[in-house]
């Protein structure tokens, strides 16, 4: 009797993690599923194809991850041929994992995304270019290769916590980081060959000073209508507060919150508050007042207005929607910030935040803080 009643604890246990991986897995940002699923279903369908043995034929492993990079991934064509479509939040890798997951946000990826206004004008020029140049383009570059890697490692950690894979099978070996090493590198070589812009996606991307900030804010501002206002408030969030774009879109009012700093004031007489923001969007503040949802900002809203902003101030960005939090992070570094306050600040990982900048970030921190006027 005693080890029924032992058994059925054990199964109790099992149950109950089981159910925490699913309510972990549906509360993973959408952009991250719609561009890990895909890469997840044609690693298992290329472990089909390779006929490894069924009892662990979808296991995930380093020596498998390292041979279908080789075989499926590396040297290959864009998926989408002529023009290419994009989708706000999918070209910027959002959420790119994370950590939590953030990847790769250079948008170099091959997702199936939304037409965009300049593809024709795009595409007109790359068919200007010779056969040698055109092909190199075509192929996907390192960003994409990146988070296939991203996207097979989360399959992993799923099989681990369901119990069906082991710590011994870790997918990031060696030869997977030499190949990443070697595909960065000859990334570079094409960009470099083709004459492409080697700013582009690095710290040179967005802008790095207050002035160009107030530039965009003030493009908005002066259009004096209220989706204009919304927008300026988006960038200034994602800026200080180093928000993603899914956070930025979700946000209610009661997830802003004021906290009043004592002594930190100019002088003792100004009060000093902190805006902190809530991304667990609660449905009520702390005053207890009910909040009537409204329907959330579509991404290519939010990526449109960023772009147009930008294109009004001659501010180039690869990143749209992630663009503030891209550029507050790195002005944040500028400043002298430590990398752990920028880090914990952005809730990213050490890998994806100097993926994310592409610099090391060099201390005190502090975002959001607004002082009341004396």
């Amino acid at each position: 009797m005693e080890d029924i009643h032992q058994a059925q604890l054990e199964q109790q246990l099992e149950d109950a993690v089981i159910h925490t991986n699913e309510i972990d897995k549906s509360l993973q940002p959408k952009a991250t599923k719609s561009a890990y699923k895909p890469k997840q279903k044609e690693f298992k369908e290329w472990c089909k194809e390779k006929g490894f043995s069924r009892i662990t034929r979808y296991q995930v492993t380093g020596k498998k991850l390292n041979l279908f990079l080789q075989e499926k991934v590396l040297g290959r064509e864009r998926r989408i041929p002529g023009r290419r479509k994009r989708n706000a939040e999918e070209m910027e890798n959002e959420e790119l994992s994370d950590g939590s997951d953030d990847s790769d946000g250079n948008g170099n990826g091959d997702q199936e995304l939304h037409l965009e206004n300049d593809d024709e004008e795009e595409m007109d020029q790359v068919e200007n270019l010779s056969p040698q140049e055109q092909e190199s383009i075509r192929l996907i570059g390192f960003s994409t290769i990146d988070q296939y890697v991203s996207a097979i490692t989360a399959l992993y950690n799923e099989q681990l916590t369901a119990g069906v894979n082991v710590m011994e099978n870790q997918p990031r070996i060696n030869a997977v980081k030499n190949l990443l090493k070697n595909a960065r590198i000859l990334d570079r070589q094409k960009r470099r060959d083709n004459y492409e812009d080697r700013a582009a996606g690095t710290i040179f991307d967005g802008y790095s000073t207050t002035e160009k900030l107030a530039q965009v804010v003030d493009y908005f501002l002066r259009k004096d209508r209220s989706e204009h206002y919304r927008n300026a408030m988006m960038l200034l969030l994602s800026h200080h507060c180093l928000l993603r774009g899914e956070n930025l879109r979700s946000l209610d009012l009661p997830d802003a919150q004021t906290l009043s700093l004592e002594g930190e004031g100019v002088t003792p007489d100004i009060e000093c508050h902190a805006l902190v923001i809530l991304i667990d969007h609660g449905k009520t503040n702390k005053f207890g007042d009910n909040v009537d949802n409204t329907k959330e900002m579509q991404p290519k809203a939010h990526y449109d207005a960023i772009e147009k902003g930008f294109k009004a101030c001659h501010i180039r960005s690869m990143t749209k929607t992630h663009a503030g939090r891209q550029s507050g992070a790195k002005m944040a570094d500028i400043r002298g910030a430590g990398e752990s306050d920028i880090r914990r600040a952005g809730r990213w990982t050490n890998d994806a935040l100097e993926s994310a900048q592409n610099t090391y970030m060099a201390p005190d921190l502090r975002v959001g803080v607004l002082f009341s006027p004396p």
